[in-house]
């Protein structure tokens, strides 16, 4: 039996970190050492424990891997300047930028940060020691080099979006809406589609070149029959009278 410590154990089980790939400790690093918070002060880190530990809860192995280059980074800026004396107060230092070569720091009356270049700093740093307080910090504008993008703004949708087809639609209402307003209202006469103008008396008999027979020259019909069948009626009354044998009659005679 052997035991070992929360890394190893990290190393055995496996898994993801937070950078998307798989765990340095289960695939290529052996020799585990110690990582103190004073690497993430050296690279100017925000001292979270919950972004900072790794999936064995202790610091990040990762945190020591860029260490060096910020150490060497940092010798070029100059020593015991964490305070400087100047009319408004002291000015304490926050965060050194190694990446533009400036220096942060803040004033009592305000919470905004200024920042200074390193010339600047060893020349307040030089007459403080000469017992003279400058005026003013006279801060460097930082001008970012990256393109502002703008944020997209509010646009109703509603009162921008437009259908072809309602439009279309839109648009033939309204000429035909024009249309009607513009025919000529009240026009009593009206013309024939063969150039003709009919009378009042052809409209009634139904129009034209072959007026209704009128009065008796028409047929009248009775119960759907016509006027000759009641005498064929009265011939078959008189032949039920009329003795079927024509000899019957001469009997009796």
């Amino acid at each position: 039996m052997r035991q070992i410590g929360a890394r190893q154990e990290a190393g055995k089980v496996g898994g993801i970190g937070s950078c998307g790939r798989e765990l340095c400790c289960s695939t290529w690093l052996t020799d585990f050492k110690s990582v103190n918070t004073a690497a993430a002060r050296y690279q100017n880190l925000s001292i979270n424990q919950t972004k900072l530990s790794g999936q064995c809860g202790r610091l990040k192995c990762c945190l020591n891997y860029e260490l060096d280059t910020y150490l060497d980074a940092l010798q070029g800026f100059p020593d015991n300047c964490d305070t400087l004396q100047v009319a408004k107060g002291n000015a304490f230092l926050i965060k050194k930028d190694i990446f533009k070569n400036l220096m942060w720091y803040t004033l009592p009356d305000s919470n905004k940060q200024y920042p200074l270049s390193i010339e600047r700093v060893n020349k307040i740093k030089s007459l403080n020691q000469q017992g003279i307080r400058p005026e003013e910090l006279e801060p460097v504008e930082v001008v970012s080099s990256k393109a502002v993008e703008k944020e997209p703004e509010f646009v109703e949708l509603v009162g921008q979006i437009s259908l072809r087809t309602l439009e279309k639609a839109d648009k033939k209402k309204k000429q035909q809406q024009q249309s009607k307003s513009n025919r000529p209202q009240g026009s009593g006469n009206k013309q024939h589609p063969q150039g003709r103008q009919q009378s009042p008396v052809q409209k009634q008999q139904g129009g034209g070149t072959h007026p209704k027979p009128q009065g008796g020259n028409q047929p009248k019909k009775q119960g759907g029959q016509s006027g000759n069948q009641p005498q064929h009626r009265h011939h078959k009354h008189q032949n039920k009278n009329r003795p079927n044998n024509p000899n019957q009659g001469q009997g009796k005679a």
